[in-house]
């Protein structure tokens, strides 16, 4: 008979290739680290799809948001992603009480624009995570079973919304991932031992 091989999970992995969740995970902050180090530090705050930049709390709730700008304390690069918050400072255009605008300088807070990836970020520091699919399982079981209209439920609109702009994005993330040249010669001849399985008694060959 005709022999069927099925890849399943793992095979990538065990080639070496970044291709989990938690991979993706750690693209999406370094790339945003990336891009606040950069020359163009007012579009890395405004124009990416999923992350913004707040005043931490106890700040001036006055703020016009899209005239900000990054300025790096100390005049240390962002490394890490727990620099944003730890390090970086943010100067913004305030409008004060009086209509007059100041700039002034705050403490950022990383807000998320997108509520799924919110969850998964939080869910992925759990050894026992699921993965997005679970996150946005979970999600949607959560809008069924709550009274339509609630205070802080995510609508399924908006979700399947939030869950297309992951989609779309961990979709350029994996095409960016280097492939071998070759398969790995010990893990494709795993691929060819005899299969265990037995039919009605018969031994498949």
């Amino acid at each position: 008979m005709n022999r069927i091989v099925v890849i399943g999970n793992g095979f990538d992995l065990a080639h070496g290739l970044d291709t989990k969740y938690e991979h993706f995970i750690t693209h999406l902050k370094n790339q945003y680290v990336q891009s606040i180090n950069s020359d163009i530090k007012e579009n890395s705050i405004s124009e990416n799809p999923f992350f913004c930049l707040v005043p931490q709390a106890g700040s001036n709730k006055q703020i016009t948001q899209n005239e900000h700008r990054i300025v790096a304390a100390y005049n240390r690069e962002i490394n890490l992603w727990e620099d944003i918050e730890n390090v970086a400072s943010v100067e913004y255009t305030a409008i004060t009480e009086f209509e007059t605008r100041q700039v002034r300088h705050y403490k950022p807070a990383i807000k998320f624009k997108n509520s799924l990836l919110a969850s998964s970020f939080e869910n992925s520091l759990e050894t026992s995570w699921g993965g997005i699919e679970n996150d946005y399982k979970e999600a949607l079981t959560k809008i069924i079973t709550t009274v339509s209209g609630s205070a802080g439920t995510t609508h399924a609109p908006q979700l399947n919304s939030d869950l297309k702009n992951i989609v779309d994005e961990l979709v350029k993330y994996l095409s960016s991932v280097k492939t071998p040249a070759e398969l790995s010669e010990d893990i494709v001849q795993k691929l060819y031992t005899q299969p265990l399985i037995k039919w009605h008694g018969k031994k498949m060959k």
